[in-house]
Formats: C-alpha cells, structure tokens, sequence
C-alpha cells in the first residue's frame, strides 16, 4: 500500500465546487431579504396610499379610515408616514424619523423609496421636482399620534430635481393624492 500524503485533484474540485454553492447561496439570500424589506416598505406606503386615495376618491376628503401602519424601517432607518390635507389636495407626506417629532433630511435610503415609488408604482421618471412623487423642502409640525402634517413646502423648479446630493435638503417624499388617477 502507498502513503498518501495528500489529497487528489478530484477532492480538491468538489471542495471548491461546494464552496462555490455555498458563497452563491448566502449572496443570493442576502439579495432575497434586502429586497424583502424594499417590498415590506413599499407595501406599507401602498397601504397608506390606497387607504387615503379611496377615501379621497368616494368623500372628497383627505382622511385615512382603518388602521395602516404608519412607521416602518428600511436600511435601518425609521420612516414615518403621514397625510395632509390643504384645500382640494391631499398628500401622503413620507419622512425619515430623527427621534422627534420632526422630519429628518433624507438619506440615500429615502432616495431608494421615493424612486421606487416613481419608477415601479407611479411610472415617473426619478425626479424630486415633478409627477406624483415630488420632494418637500420642509414639513412642519408633523404629529405623530395624529399622522398629519401642519403644513409642506413642496420641491419647484429652482429646486435640484435629484433627491439626495443635488444641492437641495429635501426632507419628506410627497405623494400627491388628488393626482392620482391609478389604484394600484
């Protein structure tokens, strides 16, 4: 009998092939969970959205009815959401929270929202100053126990069209309600 003092070739491929399944599973499952907590927060806006839009649609009122959730986190960031109502519009004002009652600027986590919600829900191009889904310069006095806004300053056109990085501090994502003419 020989002494082996080592291992075949073979040995050495199927270890390596192994390896290789494992590494493409654990890449594959960490896609399958970021994109889990993408469409749990989406799902959570659309919830909000359809709840509002519906009532806004048969009362002409800007009210929610039911009980949508209206905090979730994504990137590990807290986002609260919101609706105001000013007039003949109604918004659904989406904010990172700061741990106050105050809207936080937004981060790139906000900017993946919002152009989610642009691009896959509302078929917009990614622009913060123009559609459905526009960028608010400032939400005051938002409450928290209530879900409403005191008052928005939406995004115009001296405004970056570019949610995050573009110059301007956008600090909500607006979707304006009275312009939808979609249920999704």
């Amino acid at each position: 009998m020989r002494n082996r003092k080592g291992f075949t070739l073979v040995e050495l491929a199927i270890v390596l092939v192994i390896i290789g399944i494992l590494l493409g599973a654990i890449w594959k499952g960490s896609d399958l969970l970021a994109n889990a907590k993408k469409n749990k927060a989406i799902g959570v806006i659309e919830s909000l959205v359809t709840n509002v839009y519906q009532n806004y649609s048969l009362s002409g009122l800007c009210k929610y009815t039911g009980n949508p959730e209206f905090t979730f986190k994504y990137k590990g960031i807290d986002f609260n959401l919101f609706y105001k109502a000013d007039g003949n519009n109604c918004y659904v004002v989406i904010c990172e929270s700061d741990g106050t009652n105050t809207c936080g600027n937004l981060t790139t986590a906000g900017e993946e929202i919002a152009s989610n919600l642009e691009a896959n829900k509302f078929g917009e191009t990614t622009n913060a100053i123009n559609g459905v889904v526009v960028g608010a310069t400032a939400v005051n006095n938002p409450d928290v126990t209530n879900h409403t806004v005191n008052s928005l300053t939406l995004a115009g056109t001296n405004d970056s069209p570019l949610w995050v990085g573009g110059g301007t501090t956008y600090k909500g994502i607006i979707v304006k309600i009275h312009e939808l003419d979609i249920n999704f």
